[in-house]
């Protein structure tokens, strides 16, 4: 699976200073590409764990924007725990992005798509995911098999 945010993001967003700091683990100034890679990796399966049930997975490019931040940010975190590295800037956007995410499993939330979001039909997955512009992706599920009056009566 392909991260949800790239290297190129990290530095867009957030500046070579910042990304370096972040992500140079033998202390030379230099970016350490390839940890820095694996980290957004794993933050877009982070990030899976909370839209699991809510949306198709993975999601299809273009990502929405938010989400690439929560990527970044969620990745650059994973690389400066415990290191000297880490800030508190780096602790509340951490913070930040998890308490997001929670709201969008919990539905409080709602991601938002800039373009048309189509999966192809020769794709080998069998559910088709079709989101609109602009449209707000919700799950949307039958009433409550188990309630307490239907388990009182069992």
């Amino acid at each position: 699976m392909a991260a949800y945010a790239t290297i190129q993001d990290a530095l867009d967003r957030y500046g070579e200073d910042y990304v370096i700091v972040s992500c140079d683990r033998d202390g030379n100034g230099i970016l350490d590409d390839e940890a820095l890679a694996l980290a957004l990796e794993d933050a877009s399966d982070w990030i899976d764990s909370y839209l699991a049930g809510r949306v198709g997975l993975p999601l299809i490019p273009p990502i929405p924007r938010r989400l690439v931040k929560v990527c970044i940010d969620v990745a650059i975190y994973e690389l400066c725990e415990g290191a000297p590295t880490m800030t508190t800037q780096k602790k509340e956007r951490y913070e930040s992005a998890k308490e997001f995410m929670l709201d969008v499993k919990t539905g409080a939330r709602r991601l938002t798509f800039d373009q048309e979001l189509m999966q192809s039909p020769n794709s080998t997955q069998s559910a088709q995911t079709v989101i609109q512009p602009q449209q707000r992706v919700e799950r949307v599920c039958g009433s409550r098999l188990y309630t307490r009056d239907t388990l009182r009566k069992l």
